[in-house]
């Protein structure tokens, strides 16, 4: 019997190792084969507003400003740091405000606020990261700033008034 089941199974733990080599990621010639990515890094605004058709521009206190795009999603970003916190500023075409921020985190505060004729939308988790959002019916755009960290109400509302110059 022992002889049986042996002669049965040989064959099938075969096939599985054969079928365990070939499952992973292979290098056809040196290239890894995987997804590729979807963000863009270009040099600067102009190379950007080339690319999508709008600007994004760092403010001039920024630091460290990195400009890029998603490619099939519109959206043009630049991060930045400035007084030890990083920023994300991202900008895209839509018919009204979204969060566009790519942040996926259990908020604990959602607030509407108003700045300088901008209706704000605002999440956050006290003194960590948080976004705000907004929306420029004139433009047909809408944008978004995301922080790492130091979030409040009025860090965020600060964030919106640092990238708008207002």
């Amino acid at each position: 019997m022992k002889k049986i089941l042996i002669m049965l199974c040989a064959p099938m733990l075969s096939m599985l190792s054969i079928f365990a080599v070939g499952c992973g990621e292979k290098d056809y010639e040196g290239e890894q084969v995987g997804m590729s990515n979807p963000i863009h890094i270009v040099d600067d605004s102009e190379a950007l507003k080339a690319q999508l058709g709008y600007t994004v521009v760092a403010p001039a206190e920024a630091e460290e400003a990195a400009y890029s795009y998603i490619e099939g999603e519109g959206i043009g970003q630049v991060s930045f740091k400035k007084g030890g916190i990083s920023y994300l500023y991202r900008v895209k075409s839509a018919e009204a405000a979204e969060d566009i921020s790519g942040v996926y985190a259990s908020w604990t505060e959602t607030v509407d606020a108003e700045y300088e004729g901008l209706a704000l939308t605002l999440k956050y988790v006290e003194n960590a990261e948080g976004i705000v959002y907004w929306y420029d019916a004139e433009a047909g755009v809408t944008y978004c700033v995301s922080v790492d960290g130091g979030a409040s109400r009025e860090a965020l509302i600060a964030a919106a008034a640092l990238v708008t110059g207002r």
